[in-house]
C-alpha cells in the first residue's frame, strides 16, 4: 500500500511546503506544526513512486523519461491513475497532451515542477 502524502505550492511565497495535516472541512493545512494556514495554496499528491535518484514523485513534477522525453505528472481522472503527460504533434499538426500511465514510463528523473517559470512544458 502506498503512503498518502501531499505537498502545497504557495503562489504568494513562490515556495513548495511539505504538509503534515489537512483539514478539508475548514480548508486549513499544517505545514510547520501550526494548523491554521488559510492562504491560497495548490495541493499536490505523492504518486507512491520514486525517481531514479530515489526522490518522491508528486503530481505537478516535471520529469524526463528513459527516452529523453520531458513531461509533467498529472492525475488522469478517466482512468483513476497518475500519468506522464507529454505534448505530441499529431497528424493534423496540432499539439495535444498524451498521458502514459506512470507504471509504463519507468526510470523517470525529476527535473523541476510546473510552478518553475523556466520549466513550463
Amino acid at each position: 500500500m502506498r503512503e498518502i502524502k501531499f505537498r502545497a505550492w504557495l503562489p504568494e511565497k513562490n515556495d513548495m511546503m511539505p504538509i503534515y495535516e489537512i483539514d478539508f472541512w475548514n480548508r486549513l493545512i499544517n505545514h510547520d506544526g501550526n494548523c491554521g494556514m488559510k492562504r491560497k495554496y495548490i495541493l499536490e499528491q505523492f504518486t507512491g513512486l520514486l525517481d531514479i535518484n530515489g526522490k518522491e514523485i508528486y503530481e505537478g513534477d516535471i520529469c524526463k523519461n528513459h527516452q529523453g522525453l520531458i513531461g509533467s505528472i498529472t492525475w488522469d481522472s478517466i482512468h483513476a491513475r497518475f500519468g506522464f503527460s507529454i505534448m505530441l504533434t499529431c497528424t493534423d499538426q496540432k499539439r495535444r497532451p498524451v498521458a502514459q500511465p506512470i507504471a509504463t514510463t519507468s526510470k523517470l528523473l525529476i527535473i523541476g515542477n510546473i510552478h518553475d517559470k523556466e520549466m513550463k512544458v
